[in-house]
């Protein structure tokens, strides 16, 4: 995918995203948020991009990833007691 204000690289299972727009400073404006925006779906559809187990391997951290097939799904399972999450990113406005 071309870019004209990004840089995506990719090595093994990770992208690197760098902004290169050096005359705005590096700024935010609508193109490089648009193609921010395309770079990150098609990262996001790239499944040999394993940002979750490079980051475990390079802290030791263990993650903790769960997908609800609905916001509904995620609020139940908060509301029960079931689950204890540090971070919750649900995929829009209930």
């Amino acid at each position: 995918m071309e870019y004209t204000k990004l840089i995506v690289e990719k090595e093994k299972n990770i992208c690197v995203v760098r902004i290169n727009n050096p005359a705005a400073l590096n700024a935010l404006n609508t193109t490089v948020l648009e193609e921010l925006d395309r770079a990150f779906s098609a990262i996001g559809r790239d499944d040999s991009v394993d940002v979750v187990s490079a980051f475990e391997e390079l802290t030791g951290i263990k993650v903790n990833y769960t997908t609800f097939d609905s916001n509904e799904s995620l609020y139940a399972k908060m509301k029960s007691g079931g689950a204890s999450y540090d971070v919750i990113f649900p995929s829009d406005y209930m």
